[in-house]
């Protein structure tokens, strides 16, 4: 709440306007003739501001002077102001300085322009901000609206007097409820932030104190009213972005920075529901005007929005950004002290480089289709392999070139440009064979890149089953041919040659045997078997003998059945049933399943074994127990070589054929 300097000029009033008209003017100069000195005050002012007269400012001296020895206290106040500005006098401060203390005691508006004559170090006096808070102090005591505006603004700041809200409050309450515009506004700071307010601050009676102000024309209370009403802060009804824009346009009118900014900030993005009276509607050419005024009144922050607006594009638009116009924002906004402003003047020279760089890449790259194009253009028209292209010839965008593109937002052009299929039609004839799928497969690579590239890629690729099935016509049947080849071999089986026919065998009469008819199995019965069943069992005369001894069972020793061993068993190289008791059989109706129990060897028993080697043994049939198999001689030397057993016979043997020992 900075203090606000009275003009040193009074506003210097005739009283009801009685200069205003001729008439009035004839009868005020009678009454000033007649030593009225009232009218000879007015009529001086008349003559001084050059109401229904003609402006004199020496006439208007002479009859202040006349008012004032007549003993008029206001006409002090106007000579002084004559003295001061030296308006038809010669310049005197110290005779305007004598006049004001004359009447000071008596003439608030004295008491007034007394305190801020100390205030300011006017009229040659040292600044004494003590002695005006002083004279700002009487003339609130004595009723002046001014000076209690002026008091409170020193209990405010402390300039004067011992900084105390309370003080400050009842004096801006007291000027505001009489009428005092600049009271309501710093009356409306104190209620809004609770400075010196019983009970805390009150946003709402805030807002009717920044309405008393606005409505007086303070653009100050416009703004503050501006920011009232977009964040809802005591209005009634909530936020409104649309008034607040109201009172924002009022202030910025009226040269309000702050206020310039505010609103700029609102029409540049728009405030829903974007429509009138409580939206606001996007407007961003509007919005750069004001920001260019804001900056001109010297905010930085606008300065910085300006830079931000042209590097990302005015109205979000990419095609309208202008970094050299963005840089000339942002070194403005640097230069008042703003930090981000400063980093983002640093990114945009390292994105301006890095557009130079794209741009003579995407330069580049165009003079190489250009000449690709002309070269293709002649291979396509001579048939001739020594002037074919290879895929290398087509400049295909990859790496950096690729990535130029897409952040130019190229798309477009780069999938007309390297469409697969309209590329294949216009230069697929200028490549040498084979070379053409390399640079369709790289050129599949780069549309990848790009949203209308992959819509080309997706139409080729619904496209070719319809080609493939165009361009197969449908088979025709061939008319039936002579059979020119030699005729085939008749098939043959294993029983004789095939009837092609009638896929049967062809069998010679003298090689068909006739078929027996199967008999059915046996079932097997539970009874026990009777005699005729094993007269039956029996063998035939001659069968034993027509088994070879090999195939014959060993005779049963010591009433104990012989079995034979099984399959894969090891078999002892000595002669079957050596060193056993031989024994009758067992008869056949109780035949024994035990095995036999080896018997305890003796001398006797071993020249019996020895005698029995020489000995074949006996087959037995198969009624006497036998198997009715020969069990054919094991070399068990040759069976089980690494034996003890084995060694030993293989020494032996060497030893008769007269061979040495390795």
């Amino acid at each position: 709440m900075p203090l606000e300097r009275k003009s040193s000029m009074l506003d210097i009033t005739v009283a009801d306007q009685a200069a205003k008209s001729r008439s009035l003017v004839r009868i005020l100069r009678e009454k000033a003739e007649m030593g009225d000195p009232k009218a000879m005050s007015d009529l001086g002012a008349t003559y001084f501001q050059g109401i229904e007269l003609p402006r004199d400012h020496s006439t208007a001296f002479g009859w202040f002077e006349r008012s004032a020895t007549a003993g008029y206290t206001l006409a002090f106040v106007n000579l002084a102001t004559c003295y001061r500005e030296g308006l038809g006098c010669p310049k005197d401060e110290r005779k305007a300085l004598e006049c004001y203390k004359v009447v000071a005691e008596v003439e608030t508006d004295a008491m007034e322009l007394l305190g801020e004559i100390y205030m300011n170090g006017d009229c040659g006096v040292a600044k004494d901000p003590r002695e005006g808070a002083y004279w700002f102090r009487r003339g609130a005591e004595a009723g002046s609206l001014e000076c209690s505006y002026r008091w409170g603004v020193c209990c405010a700041t402390g300039t004067g007097a011992e900084r105390d809200f309370g003080n400050a409050a009842e004096a801006f309450r007291f000027a505001a409820e009489r009428g005092h515009a600049g009271a309501a506004l710093d009356l409306g700071h104190c209620l809004m932030n609770g400075l010196g307010i019983i009970g805390g601050a009150k946003p709402s009676m805030a807002v009717e104190a920044y309405a008393q102000a606005a409505e007086a024309g303070i653009s100050e209370a416009c703004y503050h009213l501006g920011c009232a009403w977009l964040n809802g802060n005591g209005t009634k009804g909530g936020a409104s972005a649309g008034k607040a824009a109201r009172w924002f346009q009022k202030a910025a009118e009226a040269g309000h920075p702050a206020a310039s900014a505010e609103l700029a900030a609102l029409l540049h993005v728009g405030a829903p529901p974007f429509q009138p009276p409580r939206g606001v509607a996007k407007d961003v050419k509007a919005a750069k005007a004001w920001y260019e005024k804001a900056v001109e009144l010297g905010v930085t922050d606008a300065a910085a929005a300006l830079g931000r607006m042209h590097r990302d594009g005015v109205g979000g638009d990419e095609t309208t950004r202008d970094l050299d116009e963005a840089a000339r924002w942002f070194r403005v906004s640097a230069a008042g002290g703003d930090d981000a402003s400063a980093q983002a003047l640093i990114d945009l020279e390292k994105e301006r480089v890095l557009r130079d760089r794209r741009r003579r890449i995407l330069a580049e790259h165009d003079a190489a289709w250009a000449t690709f194009v002309s070269e293709a253009e002649i291979a396509s028209k001579v048939a001739d392999d020594d002037i074919a292209l290879m895929a290398a010839a087509a400049p295909v965008p990859e790496g950096e070139t690729l990535s130029s593109l897409v952040a130019a937002k190229k798309g477009l052009e780069t999938a007309e440009r390297w469409n697969p299929v309209s590329f294949a039609e216009r230069y697929g004839k200028a490549f040498v064979m084979g070379e053409l799928e390399k640079v369709l497969a790289r050129v599949r690579v780069a549309l990848e890149r790009f949203p209308q590239g992959k819509k080309v890629l997706a139409d080729e690729k619904a496209r070719k089953p319809k080609e493939k099935a165009q361009r197969k016509p449908a088979a025709a049947k061939k008319p039936p041919q002579p059979d020119k080849s030699k005729p085939a071999a008749p098939e043959r089986s294993a029983v004789g040659p095939v009837n092609p026919a009638t896929r049967e065998t062809i069998v010679s009469p003298a090689r068909v045997r006739p078929k027996r008819d199967a008999e059915p199995a046996p079932k097997p019965e539970s009874r026990k078997p009777s005699v005729a069943d094993a007269k039956r069992a029996q063998p035939r005369r001659g069968q034993t003998a027509s088994l070879s001894p090999a195939r014959q069972r060993a005779p049963a020793r010591d009433g104990v059945a012989v079995e034979s061993p099984p399959r894969g068993s090891v078999l002892h190289p000595r002669p079957w049933g050596s060193g056993l008791t031989p024994a009758s059989s067992p008869p056949r109706s109780s035949p024994v399943k035990e095995r036999a129990q080896p018997q305890p060897r003796s001398l006797g028993a071993a020249k019996e074994n020895e005698s029995d080697q020489n000995v074949k043994p006996k087959t037995l049939r198969p009624s006497e127990g036998g198997s009715g198999r020969s069990k054919p001689k094991v070399d068990a030397v040759k069976l089980m070589p690494a034996s003890p057993y084995a060694s030993t016979m293989t020494r032996k043997a060497k030893r008769e054929l007269g061979t040495k020992r390795p």
